[in-house]
């Protein structure tokens, strides 16, 4: 469970520190490094699947 929840940190911080702010209408923010803010989205996206996985396994879920 931890383990998830370092990955799932580790994916939001890379999406942290890739992501500038440009003025403006809409979405104001914008990536500095595509590839590297890919890898912090699918660290996220596996980290809360091992954490959901691993909830629903021990019975935490219905």
């Amino acid at each position: 469970m931890y383990f998830g929840i370092a990955v799932a940190g580790l994916g939001v911080l890379l999406l942290a520190f890739t992501t500038k702010w440009q003025g403006g209408w809409g979405y104001p923010y914008r990536t500095t490094n595509k590839p590297l803010a890919r890898l912090g989205w699918l660290l996220l996206l596996i980290g809360l699947a091992i954490l959901i996985g691993m909830a629903y396994l021990n019975g935490q879920l219905g």
